[in-house]
């Protein structure tokens, strides 16, 4: 397997929920990963966290296949499709190197990412584990444990900083989709907001959540303030 496979597998997703429903690609990518967590949590309680990942693999060679087939083929999407792939290119580069030593990924979100992956269940789950904060639903670590288990059969630290910074370029380009700009001051505004982030926030070799909780709060926003949704 390699790193680019869940990109693939989340994408094929994202540009059939385009497809169908004529929205912005970034915005079928949060639709696309939301579901995907959501899905590894609620059949993860059944124990069924590893077959459902598996499932989601299967279900889009599937999709690709139908959409190929029926030649749903549009070329603004790909456009975009381009650009994230790029991106996610990069991001594998500049993380390749990345591993745990910052404070609370060796307590809380890193491990945590690691234990899932290891355990394929959720924490509330396994029962030698009763301490900590092992019940509350860490939503970025099923997000890591889908980009882990279809990257690689062993855990890889630097794949979680991928997938982390990944969803941290979704909810950017989200957020920006909202607004009435260009192509290029769209990809221009991108970059400001991430170099904003990791100079401001906790940047590119954490895996602290502020950057996405505050993305994320800022979209809702968007959703319930914005007169027309386009």
């Amino acid at each position: 397997m390699s790193v680019v496979f869940p990109f693939f597998i989340l994408s094929i997703f994202s540009y059939s929920i385009s497809c169908l429903y004529k929205i912005a690609l970034a915005r079928s990518y949060l639709i696309s990963s939301i579901s995907i967590v959501l899905l590894l949590i609620f059949f993860g309680k059944f124990g069924l966290l590893y077959l459902t990942n598996e499932i989601l693999k299967y279900l889009a060679v599937i999709l690709l296949i139908y959409l190929i087939f029926k030649k749903k083929i549009n070329t603004e999407y790909l456009k975009s499709f381009f650009l994230f792939l790029t991106i996610y290119l990069l991001l594998t580069f500049l993380c390749k190197d990345l591993f745990f030593y910052k404070y609370d990924e060796f307590s809380e979100y890193g491990i945590t990412s690691k234990l899932i992956f290891t355990e394929n269940d959720l924490p509330s789950n396994i029962d030698y584990l009763q301490k900590g904060s092992h019940h509350k639903i860490n939503f970025i670590s099923y997000f890591h444990y889908f980009f882990l288990k279809h990257s690689s059969q062993i855990f890889q630290e630097n794949i979680a900083y991928v997938a982390h910074s990944f969803l941290i370029i979704i909810l950017i380009f989200t957020s920006i989709s909202f607004v009435n700009l260009n192509y290029v001051k769209k990809i221009l505004v991108g970059i400001l907001f991430y170099f904003l982030i990791y100079t401001l926030g906790p940047g590119l070799d954490r895996l602290y959540v502020d950057s996405i909780l505050g993305l994320f709060v800022a979209i809702t926003l968007l959703l319930f303030f914005k007169k027309e949704i386009t």
